[in-house]
């Protein structure tokens, strides 16, 4: 890891097309599960972001891809098996639990 705040690889997210990973090799050769919106870059990083920290906030994980604060909650709840594989692929699915229930208005963690 590269020691920085929130603990993640950031050459990997911004790199994410070049990363060696047998789950981004099967979305870019099959595109998004059956059902799921179309696969972007973006959502690759939030997955990259998420998959190393999953204990990300959707504020720190929009700050780190550069996207709006509601976009990483509308990925994690869409893709959440996809971001799932990816953490197990890295060696971090034991770390922390990644069952994402999205928080209503006004609960805290």
């Amino acid at each position: 890891m590269s020691g920085n705040k929130y603990d993640i690889d950031i050459d990997a997210v911004q790199n994410v097309g070049h990363v060696d990973s047998q789950v981004y090799d099967e979305l870019d050769k099959h595109g998004s599960p059956e059902g799921k919106p179309p696969m972007t870059l973006m959502k690759k990083r939030i997955f990259e972001v998420l998959a190393q920290n999953g204990e990300l906030s959707n504020r720190e994980v929009a700050e780190i891809v550069d996207c709006s604060v509601s976009y990483p909650a509308r990925v994690r709840r869409e893709f959440n098996d996809i971001i799932k594989r990816r953490a197990k692929e890295l060696g971090n699915f034991e770390k922390f639990d990644y069952d994402y229930q999205p928080r209503r208005l006004g609960e805290s963690n």
